[in-house]
């Protein structure tokens, strides 16, 4: 068994050489994504649908937003 202190030591390298790795194998897939926020108090519901419909019409792949 690792000691504690050894452990928490090595974690967040452990952590960041587990994503690089996928990211090499995957190619980087989030050096492709954009990312839209909307943020507000009332209408987000209605701008993220309108967005998602423009964004469909002129031939992106937008995913479905989650609420």
């Amino acid at each position: 068994m690792i000691p504690e202190k050894i452990f928490l030591a090595l974690q967040p390298a452990y952590h960041f050489f587990l994503a690089f790795i996928a990211a090499l194998r995957y190619g980087f897939p989030g050096r492709k994504l954009k990312v839209i926020g909307v943020t507000g108090t009332k209408g987000k519901t209605t701008t993220v649908e309108l967005m998602q419909e423009i964004l469909a019409a002129s031939g992106a792949k937008p995913l479905p937003f989650l609420l």
